[in-house]
This record gives C-alpha cells, structure tokens and sequence, in this order.
C-alpha cells in the first residue's frame, strides 16, 4: 500500500469523533461474492473515489474517471454521492468479462464540507480561521469533487468546521475553516471533500480559483482545471 495513503488514514483515524460523519469508520470488507470471479491483479490497488449509484449499483469513479464495479458491497446504499479512501483487487466475471469490477478490501469514508451558496465578501475570508493546503496528489477536482488536504492547528478537543461558498469573481471559490474558538497546541492534517454541482456550471472546459487564508494568515489562491 502506498506509504502517502497509510500515513494519511493514520491521521483520519486520530481526528475527533465529532470531525468526522457519524457512525463512518473503516470498513474492511469482506473477501467473497455469490458471483462466480477470479482475482486478476497480483497486487491491491488504492485510490481516491466517488461512490456513487448507478442504475441500483454501487459505482466507484476513480481518478481516471474508470468505473469500477465491487461484488462484495456490504454497507449501507448510499442517498447521496461521497468521496473515499478505498483499497480493491481487480476481479474477473466469467459471464461479465467487459466491466471493471473489483473486490474491496477496505474503505474510508471523507468527510463531507458545507457548501453555502452566499456570495462570500472579501472581509469574511480575512476573518476565517487559517488553513494550510497540501497540493499533492490528494488535492483535486474531479468527478464534481473538490478534495482538499488541509492542515490546520488544534487541540484536538474541538470539532473544527469547514465551508466552500462562491467568491465575488467567476470561477472563483472561497474556502472558509472555522477552528470555534479552539486554542491550538500542534498541527494536524486531514481530508475534506465539497460536492460541486451547485458551483461549478453544468459543462464545459475552465480554470477554478479558490481561495483561503493559509497559515501565514495571508490570502492565498489555488486554481484547477476541468472539463464536465
């Protein structure tokens, strides 16, 4: 497994309960399927995906916007799309040989930030609490997801808040942290992820800037490219 991805879930696993959706944990998933399969890959793979429905299935959207199908869901349907950490094996279906699907081993659920749809003013961004953002291959825009991976100091003992709300410019997003009063004792990293389709137009190619106030408590900007 990739050495990024366990040191990050490590992090995940020590956030406060109350940081994080309730009653989401690590599921391990387990290793069978009433569907007659053969492993194909040698190794495990993990990746970052949307999991979605599709026509009454579990659908995982990846990275390279591949669907992937897993045999052995166990968890609840879920209502709406969300982003995780997932780790699978590809799979092979004697009756079913053209579609992508996966045995899961085990899956992380990202929390989920707030999306307000005010237009936030310049003054509101400089008061929010700072923020760090990792660009790294964890930080993206895809599948309608905006994935950040933040630093931020505290204490640990009180749930921090985050929120994606549209800026003054076009294309521009505000990301807004709220620590709630915490008093911080060391820096901590973690994940959120913000549903787009309320934001970002319908179709068609752009650049999108978000902005924040990182740790420096300046105003920093970090753009991304799409094509919906």
């Amino acid at each position: 497994m990739n050495n990024k991805i366990i040191s990050l879930i490590i992090f995940l696993m020590l956030l406060p309960l109350s940081c994080m959706k309730e009653a989401e944990t690590v599921w391990e998933g387990p290793y069978s399927s009433d569907v007659n399969s053969n492993v194909t890959s040698s190794s495990p793979k993990d990746a970052i995906a949307t999991v979605r429905v599709e026509e009454g299935k579990v659908v995982l959207v990846l990275s390279d916007k591949n669907r992937v199908f897993p045999l052995n869901w166990d968890l609840a349907i879920p209502k709406e799309p969300y982003r995780a950490m997932v780790e699978y094996v590809k799979v092979s279906v004697e009756n079913d040989p053209n579609k992508n699907y996966v045995h899961l081993l085990w899956l992380e659920p990202i929390q989920t930030g707030n999306i307000i749809l005010d237009t936030v003013t310049p003054s509101s961004a400089k008061a929010a609490d700072s923020v760090g953002i990792v660009k790294d291959e964890f930080t993206s825009l895809e599948d309608r997801f905006l994935t950040i991976h933040y630093k931020i100091n505290t204490s640990g003992t009180i749930p921090h808040s985050f929120s994606l709300t549209p800026g003054e410019e076009k294309n521009e997003i505000v990301l807004l942290h709220d620590a709630h009063g915490d008093a911080p004792t060391y820096l901590e990293e973690g994940l959120i992820a913000f549903p787009l389709d309320q934001i970002l137009p319908v179709s068609g190619r752009a650049k999108l800037s978000v902005s924040y106030r990182d740790l420096d408590n300046k105003i920093s900007t970090l753009q991304f490219e799409y094509n919906l």
